[in-house]
């Protein structure tokens, strides 16, 4: 069985990388796993001490803010230069493993064929979150499934899974896997998955795998950010795989909610049209459509 490779990309959140590093270590005392955390904020020093504290554990310095799917692709790239065939596990710095989830991750991937894994994902109420991804290109519809976990434990394909918990198997691809870097946060995991979809990869869910997510404890501190970097991302999706009815639709929705909102809601109506216009320069960027990496 790979080694896995667990990917935590860190912006300002030291605090719930501690506990999600030792629901690890709890969760698999052997420690037969790698850590690589991708510190995208220079400046936060409190992971100095993770090195010596967990074993296994390796601090990837970016010197900026690179966003998920960029510092990702750090990580990917690090990981496959010196173990071409191990699982990435990405995982989100305000989640963690149940006891019992690496050793259930292992018995059931080595029974399947896979390239691009997700995890259902819960609420640290018990609250289902996600349980797989839904994308209708005509209407434009991207949603995340989030129900009770199927009777059917095994391995089911889906259209999309989440980056919070996402597992990839280098050993699957012919070149190597890398996220969409026009995307900055949001809706990169979507892009990432169906793009490897077309390409004859397998995506697919594991209901019986499973992780608890704080959701928001990071990104919730700057609701118009996440506003704005939703959007754009949701745009950019849309023009790379939805159809042209549905990006003229949900643009024109998305215009009209920041018009109406105006005068009550400026900052809110600022952050969608500073997302239409990021999604706008990210496809002229690249109009041929082809993915910058």
């Amino acid at each position: 069985m790979p080694i896995f490779y667990f990917v935590i990309v860190n912006y300002w959140c030291g605090e719930s990388i501690t506990q999600l590093l030792r629901s690890l270590a709890q969760d698999s005392p052997d420690q037969n796993y790698q850590i690589l955390i991708v510190n995208n904020s220079p400046e936060d020093r409190s992971l100095d001490a993770f090195s010596t504290e967990f074993a296994h554990c390796t601090i990837l310095e970016t010197g900026e803010n690179l966003g998920f799917g960029r510092a990702c692709n750090r990580a990917i790239a690090w990981v496959a230069d010196r173990d071409p065939g191990a699982i990435v596990w990405l995982i989100n710095p305000d989640a963690w493993l149940p006891a019992g989830t690496i050793a259930a991750a292992r018995s059931l991937l080595s029974q399947a064929d896979w390239a691009i894994l997700g995890t259902a994902i819960d609420q640290p109420d018990g609250r289902p979150e996600f349980r797989g991804g839904r994308f209708d290109r005509r209407s434009g519809l991207i949603e995340p499934i989030a129900q009770e976990a199927p009777t059917d434990p095994k391995i089911q394909p889906t259209d999309w899974v989440s980056g919070c918990s996402l597992l990839i198997h280098l050993a699957a691809f012919r070149v190597l896997p890398q996220f969409d870097r026009r995307f900055f946060l949001y809706y990169e995991d979507f892009e990432f998955c169906r793009r490897y979809a077309r390409q004859g990869y397998s995506v697919a869910i594991a209901p019986s795998l499973r992780v608890i997510h704080a959701t928001s404890t990071v990104t919730g501190r700057e609701p118009e950010r996440k506003l704005r970097w939703s959007i754009g991302g949701y745009l950019l999706a849309l023009v790379i795989h939805g159809s042209r009815w549905a990006l003229v639709y949900r643009l024109a929705r998305i215009l009209i909610s920041a018009i109406i909102q105006w005068p009550q809601h400026p900052a809110r109506s600022r952050a969608k049209l500073q997302g239409v216009a990021d999604a706008w320069q990210s496809w002229r960027s690249t109009r041929n459509g082809s993915p910058r990496r």
